[in-house]
């Protein structure tokens, strides 16, 4: 995401809109110095890897420097893992990918026998994070609510990581709020294994995405907007104020909450839980048809993540701890 501010101040600035790589991310601001303009068009991520933050805040056992010294190494091993992968794809030559490398696609061009290194100083790699929630109740024994100024000095420090790397590497790395939509599963999997049930922090089969407020917490959709507000200028490699709304909500609550959102200059999404019956075409909001009873049911949901299938033909494209999340 473009930091400095929102969208319209990078509108203000340079004269470009930009668009988003997706669902919540867009590309850190880069400047083509031949020419002293900012680059938005032709430009890519080449990927995000992310920190499990729990399972650094158990190993931790309350002690709050150690738990900065985990995120140091796995930051660095982070850092690592994308400097060997920019060297790896730098390696690469242009005719792999004529249309993007030689023929105009990106942002600048090299010959198909030219290796692609000089197109990737406009790539930007993505230092991702989940799990504040349950960080918290780790360390403190609540959560993110009541821990508002412990979780954003942690965002702050990642970000500071992030601007280091960039300085020290010569790479645009942003820190990224990972969507997390299979990792909250198998992350939790993982430090069960190794950690056991925990409660409010492994005893769910999924965790928290990111620096969400959680969603067993209730909260209306204003107040979860204005306390991750703070977030949003920090994690500026993907970031999104969400809501999911049930079937039949009035147009009018949506547009409300948009220019809300708007005038608070925070990039938000919105879904409405949509299920279709394919037997009868009865829609609204269920797993198995109140009309005619079949279970040959597709709906599209979505909790903090990206729009999918809760239910398509009777089955789901969720695993077991998605489920979980959407259903609390």
């Amino acid at each position: 995401s473009l930091d400095n501010g929102n969208l319209g101040e990078v509108f203000d600035r340079c004269g470009k809109a930009v668009s988003p790589m997706g669902c919540r991310a867009y590309l850190s601001p880069f400047i083509d110095q031949s020419i002293g303009e900012e680059i938005y068009v032709g430009r890519n991520n080449i990927g995000a890897v992310t920190l499990g933050l729990i399972k650094m805040a158990i190993e931790s056992k309350g002690n709050l420097e150690k738990f900065r010294e985990y995120i140091d190494t796995y930051s660095q091993m982070i850092f690592d893992i994308h400097e060997w992968t920019y060297e790896r794809i730098g390696k690469a030559k242009g005719s792999t990918n004529p249309l993007l490398f030689v023929e105009g696609g990106s942002w600048m061009s090299v010959g198909y026998d030219d290796p692609i290194e000089p197109i990737l100083k406009a790539s930007t790699a993505s230092l991702g994070f989940l799990g504040l929630e349950e960080t918290c109740q780790t360390l403190f024994g609540s959560g993110i609510m009541e821990n508002h100024d412990f979780a954003l000095d942690i965002v702050k420090y990642l970000k500071k990581l992030t601007e280091d790397a960039t300085k020290k590497y010569d790479h645009l790395y942003a820190l990224y709020a990972t969507p997390a939509e299979g990792l909250i599963y198998k992350t939790q999997l993982l430090n069960r294994e190794k950690y056991g049930i925990i409660p409010n922090v492994t005893d769910r089969d999924y965790c928290t995405n990111s620096f969400h407020i959680p969603v067993w917490q209730e909260i209306t959709a204003p107040e979860k907007m204005i306390y991750e507000k703070d977030f949003h200028k920090y994690s500026t490699g993907g970031r999104i104020a969400y809501n999911e709304f049930p079937n039949g909500t009035d147009a009018n609550v949506l547009q409300s909450l948009i220019d809300y959102s708007m005038k608070n200059g925070l990039y938000y999404g919105v879904n409405i839980v949509s299920s279709t019956c394919n037997s009868c075409n009865h829609e609204g909001d269920f797993e198995i048809c109140p009309i005619c009873n079949s279970e040959d049911v597709t709906s599209v949901t979505r909790a903090c993540g990206y729009l999918s299938y809760d239910r398509i033909k009777g089955d789901t494209r969720y695993n077991k701890g998605k489920q979980d999340e959407i259903h609390e």
